[in-house]
């Protein structure tokens, strides 16, 4: 509303609520998987948790956004 486009906050909002999300699961997830891999999963989770959020967030921002600014 603020600079006259409130599908933008609706995007990212949303997108924010979305990548937190999967942040929380993966971060549960990976140890867990890694573990179960017989892989340490201490050095593991920080490196494979971080590259996967930042690219899993890129993609469901821009999915967002072409979903309702389209």
């Amino acid at each position: 509303i603020w600079k006259g486009t409130p599908a933008l906050g609706i995007v990212v909002g949303t997108s924010m609520i979305a990548v937190i999300t999967a942040a929380a699961f993966l971060g549960a997830f990976f140890p867990i998987l890694f573990q179960r891999l017989g892989i340490d999963p201490a050095i593991l989770s920080g490196p494979a948790i971080t590259t996967t959020k930042d690219i899993l967030a890129l993609l469901i921002y821009f999915g967002v956004a072409t979903l309702i600014m389209l």
